[in-house]
């Protein structure tokens, strides 16, 4: 916004009798009087008042967008990063427990299938074991 001062020319009747009595007749060009009066007014560029709005709301969006990015985008980044780390590590345990199962149950078979076959193998001497031992208590009887 800019002053402006400038001195404009006006035209008045005159204050005296000569004015009162041109006045009284309706005169237009006799008894007048011209001075001389400062006027200010205020001029507003508009391009200008534009150019320092454009300026001032893109200031204002950098701050904001600096603003969002350290208050809320970083916040958000950095807790998106720490519930994947730990979904990770709980992923990763979840893993290696299913793994350690697989594992045991294998092994589990493993040992069972050897007893199954320990089992049979003893169940088939079992009965030589009761002939022999028949026999063994029928001698001992005989002896005693």
């Amino acid at each position: 916004m800019e002053e402006r001062t400038e001195t404009v020319t006006r035209r008045r009747r005159q204050s005296g009798f000569w004015g009162k009595i041109c006045g009284a007749f309706g005169t237009s060009d006799w008894g007048w009087e011209n001075y001389k009066e400062n006027v200010s007014r205020s001029v507003i560029n508009i391009n200008t008042v534009r150019k320092e709005v454009m300026s001032l709301t893109r200031a204002y969006f950098r701050e904001l967008q600096a603003s969002i990015e350290q208050n809320i985008n970083q916040p958000v980044r950095q807790e998106i990063d720490a519930f994947f780390c730990t979904f990770r590590e709980k992923v990763e345990q979840l893993r290696n427990t299913l793994i350690q199962s697989s594992e045991d149950h294998k092994r589990d078979q493993q040992v069972q299938e050897r007893l199954t076959e320990r089992l049979q193998a003893l169940n088939e001497r079992v009965p030589e074991l009761i002939t022999d031992s028949k026999a063994l208590r029928e001698e001992l009887e005989a002896m005693l």
